[in-house]
Protein backbone atom coordinates (compact mmCIF):
# COMPACT_ATOMS: atom_id res chain seq x y z
CA UNK A 1 0.00 0.00 0.00
CA UNK A 2 1.14 3.28 -1.16
CA UNK A 3 2.77 5.48 2.18
CA UNK A 4 -0.39 7.75 1.62
CA UNK A 5 -2.99 4.98 2.38
CA UNK A 6 -0.44 3.71 5.32
CA UNK A 7 -1.04 7.50 6.55
CA UNK A 8 -4.87 8.00 6.21
CA UNK A 9 -5.55 4.41 7.60
CA UNK A 10 -3.97 5.21 11.06
CA UNK A 11 -5.50 8.52 10.91
CA UNK A 12 -9.42 6.72 10.34
CA UNK A 13 -8.42 3.97 13.03
CA UNK A 14 -7.80 6.67 15.15
CA UNK A 15 -10.84 9.08 14.20
CA UNK A 16 -12.83 5.57 14.74
CA UNK A 17 -11.29 4.87 17.87
CA UNK A 18 -12.37 8.59 18.95
CA UNK A 19 -15.84 8.49 18.06
CA UNK A 20 -16.21 5.60 20.25
CA UNK A 21 -13.96 6.85 22.85
CA UNK A 22 -16.15 10.35 23.20
CA UNK A 23 -19.47 8.38 22.91
CA UNK A 24 -18.03 6.27 26.09
CA UNK A 25 -16.97 9.10 27.69
CA UNK A 26 -19.69 11.28 26.99
CA UNK A 27 -21.58 8.40 29.48
CA UNK A 28 -19.62 8.53 32.23
CA UNK A 29 -20.03 12.48 32.15
CA UNK A 30 -21.30 14.00 35.49
CA UNK A 31 -23.81 16.44 33.65
CA UNK A 32 -26.03 16.73 30.72
CA UNK A 33 -24.25 19.80 29.54
CA UNK A 34 -20.79 18.46 30.10
CA UNK A 35 -22.48 15.24 28.09
CA UNK A 36 -23.44 17.13 25.59
CA UNK A 37 -20.38 19.16 24.90
CA UNK A 38 -18.86 15.56 24.42
CA UNK A 39 -21.13 14.50 22.25
CA UNK A 40 -20.47 17.70 19.76
CA UNK A 41 -16.80 16.71 19.77
CA UNK A 42 -17.52 13.11 18.72
CA UNK A 43 -19.41 14.60 15.94
CA UNK A 44 -16.42 16.60 15.09
CA UNK A 45 -14.66 13.54 14.86
CA UNK A 46 -17.39 11.36 12.87
CA UNK A 47 -16.73 14.43 10.08
CA UNK A 48 -12.94 13.66 10.51
CA UNK A 49 -13.55 9.69 10.12
CA UNK A 50 -15.64 10.30 6.66
CA UNK A 51 -13.42 13.00 5.16
CA UNK A 52 -10.53 10.33 6.13
CA UNK A 53 -12.57 7.54 4.65
CA UNK A 54 -13.17 9.22 1.31
CA UNK A 55 -9.58 10.70 0.93
CA UNK A 56 -8.57 6.77 1.82
CA UNK A 57 -10.84 5.50 -0.92
CA UNK A 58 -9.86 8.14 -3.52
CA UNK A 59 -5.98 6.91 -3.25
CA UNK A 60 -6.63 3.17 -2.98
CA UNK A 61 -9.85 2.56 -4.44
CA UNK A 62 -12.02 0.83 -2.11
CA UNK A 63 -13.20 1.99 1.41
CA UNK A 64 -11.12 1.42 4.55
CA UNK A 65 -12.42 -1.42 7.50
CA UNK A 66 -11.31 0.24 10.62
CA UNK A 67 -10.90 -0.84 13.89
CA UNK A 68 -10.79 0.52 17.88
CA UNK A 69 -7.07 0.68 18.62
CA UNK A 70 -7.42 1.65 22.41
CA UNK A 71 -9.10 0.72 25.70
CA UNK A 72 -11.98 2.60 26.64
CA UNK A 73 -11.52 4.70 29.74
CA UNK A 74 -12.79 3.56 33.43
CA UNK A 75 -13.84 6.78 34.58
CA UNK A 76 -14.88 10.67 33.56
CA UNK A 77 -11.45 11.61 35.28
CA UNK A 78 -9.48 9.01 33.47
CA UNK A 79 -11.03 9.82 30.22
CA UNK A 80 -10.88 13.58 30.52
CA UNK A 81 -6.89 13.26 30.85
CA UNK A 82 -6.74 10.19 27.44
CA UNK A 83 -8.57 12.86 25.58
CA UNK A 84 -6.27 15.49 26.30
CA UNK A 85 -2.48 13.71 25.50
CA UNK A 86 -4.72 12.01 22.64
CA UNK A 87 -5.30 15.01 20.75
CA UNK A 88 -2.03 16.79 21.79
CA UNK A 89 -0.55 13.46 19.73
CA UNK A 90 -2.76 13.70 17.00
CA UNK A 91 -1.52 17.32 16.23
CA UNK A 92 1.60 15.59 16.04
CA UNK A 93 0.98 13.22 13.73
CA UNK A 94 -0.95 15.00 11.37
CA UNK A 95 1.57 17.45 10.93
CA UNK A 96 3.80 14.41 9.95
CA UNK A 97 1.38 12.89 8.03
CA UNK A 98 0.84 16.46 5.85
CA UNK A 99 4.51 15.85 5.17
CA UNK A 100 5.09 13.31 4.48
CA UNK A 101 1.72 12.27 2.39
CA UNK A 102 2.66 14.59 -0.84
CA UNK A 103 -0.84 14.59 -1.67
CA UNK A 104 -2.27 17.81 -1.26
CA UNK A 105 -5.54 16.13 -0.04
Amino acid sequence: MHNSGLLFLKAINGEFTAIHFYEHLAKLAPTQEIQNRILEIRNDEMRHFQSFSNSYFSITGHYPTPQITEEMPNNFKQGVLGAFKDEQEAVEFYHFASRQAGNPI
